[in-house]
């Protein structure tokens, strides 16, 4: 009994380790993944921002970190590829210049930061 309680304990700590795929910066704060902020290099941190700002108006960031978690576009299902990515970024602009008198909308310049910082992660994600 006693060699059995150090493998139990093991096994109840790693349930309750996030799991991501490769060294994706995202943390599990109970309320499923987030990004980390904090894990990410000091020259995306201002990407990082771009990105919590504009994208978390319509849907949360927590659909986005189960994408590179899975490896799988959250409504589509297509595999998480950079082509993936890019074709999402331009559907998301398209969406938000129907909201532009709630300035929600998305500009060309904006989407730059954001599709740096979507490379990063699914460079990342492939580790």
């Amino acid at each position: 009994m006693n060699k059995l309680v150090p493998s139990l304990v093991f096994l109840v700590v790693l349930c309750m380790c996030p799991v991501s795929h490769g060294a994706v910066p995202v943390v599990n704060r109970g309320n499923g993944p987030q990004f980390d902020r904090s894990r990410l290099p000091p020259s995306l941190r201002k990407d990082f921002d771009a990105f919590e700002i504009k994208c978390s108006r319509c849907h949360s960031l927590e659909r986005v970190a189960n994408s590179f978690l899975t490896g799988m576009a959250p409504i589509s299902g297509r595999p998480l590829d950079l082509d993936t990515i890019k074709s999402t970024l331009l559907d998301m602009m398209r969406k938000s210049a129907k909201h532009k008198a709630k300035g929600q909308e998305i500009s060309k310049e904006e989407i730059k930061p954001i599709l740096a910082l979507m490379k990063y992660f699914l460079d990342e994600s492939v580790k």
